[in-house]
């Protein structure tokens, strides 16, 4: 699997990329400065949940986007991220919360809590 991964991203970053998944700099598309103080894992950029949050959904609803419209694709988030074992952070949980409570969506809101999907604190 590893392999393939590393074929991917060779493909599509250039013959440049190193078997352990970093890049050179000779023709790396990417700002090496602006790398260096990313969080990297095996080569990968690692975008934590509170990046999510902020970046995407906190920035969908500034732009317009009704609450109702966004629920959706927070549930989406969720649902993935609990699928893949990880903990679902604090703030995440909260707008969730949030998003279902000004919604009205009471049923919903139950449900997650009951299945343990939202952390009840």
């Amino acid at each position: 699997y590893e392999w393939q991964v590393y074929n991917a991203k060779r493909r599509k970053l250039g013959s440049d990329t190193k078997r352990d998944g970093s890049v050179t700099s000779s023709s790396s598309s990417l700002n090496s400065s602006s790398t260096n103080a990313l969080d990297t894992w095996r080569g990968y950029q690692i975008v934590s949940q509170d990046d999510i949050l902020h970046f995407v959904f906190e920035e969908a609803l500034r732009a317009g986007m009704t609450r109702a419209s966004i629920v959706p694709y927070v549930l989406e988030y969720v649902r993935n991220v609990t699928k893949n074992f990880l903990k679902l952070s604090e703030r995440m949980n909260m707008f969730l919360v949030e998003l279902l409570l000004k919604d009205k969506r009471y049923f919903e809101l139950h449900q997650f809590l009951q299945y343990h999907i939202l952390l009840d604190s």
